[in-house]
């Protein structure tokens, strides 16, 4: 059974016009002004609470977008199972993946099937050690790449089966999915 901590206090930014638009408008239609600071409310979090979470876990950084509702995550991976074990104890901060995240990783995979899990996972990563990941594709301490690189084989598969329970339904979830949400008939020739 899962224990549920209360989470940190979160900070936001607001959305440009354009990542409100992204998020309401799939075909690229005109949104009127509502719309957008609809989409602006729904990234303004309410503060949240550090107190109930281990001493390892970090803060949310300043400046880091967290979604309203989003179920934040803190995986503490132990020097001695990654690639660089020198750099301590790594904690990273994640989150699932929005639907504009998800096709970002998607198109970081390049076509490559067999990396888009990976890529998937790698982009629920929001901070590591307390510090937002950098993106941008530099060779920084705290940039996307040189972690993967650095949490070895062991770790990176932690963050992968992180990624998986994540955006997957429990067998509860499935269950009633299947029992109260799903018919499935088959068409008969006229």
């Amino acid at each position: 059974m899962t224990q549920q901590a209360a989470l940190p206090q979160a900070t936001t930014r607001e959305l440009s016009d354009a990542e409100a638009a992204a998020t309401f408008n799939d075909e690229g239609a005109e949104i009127p002004e509502a719309g957008i600071a609809d989409a602006r409310a729904a990234f303004t979090a309410p503060p949240i609470d550090q107190e109930g979470l281990p001493d390892w876990a970090p803060p949310i950084p300043a400046g880091l977008k967290v979604p309203v509702g989003a179920q934040i995550a803190w995986m503490r991976i132990r020097a001695v199972w990654t690639a660089a074990p020198q750099k301590g104890d790594r904690v990273l901060t994640l989150w699932p993946l929005n639907e504009v995240e998800e096709y970002q990783a998607a198109e970081r995979a390049r076509g490559a099937t067999n990396r888009l899990v990976s890529e998937f996972a790698k982009a629920c990563i929001r901070a590591v050690d307390g510090i937002p990941v950098d993106r941008t594709g530099l060779a920084t301490s705290n940039s996307a790449a040189v972690l993967w690189r650095d949490l070895g084989p062991k770790g990176r598969m932690l963050v992968r089966t992180y990624y998986t329970r994540a955006h997957s339904m429990s067998e509860e979830e499935l269950r009633d999915f299947f029992s109260e949400c799903f018919v499935n008939a088959t068409a008969e020739a006229v």
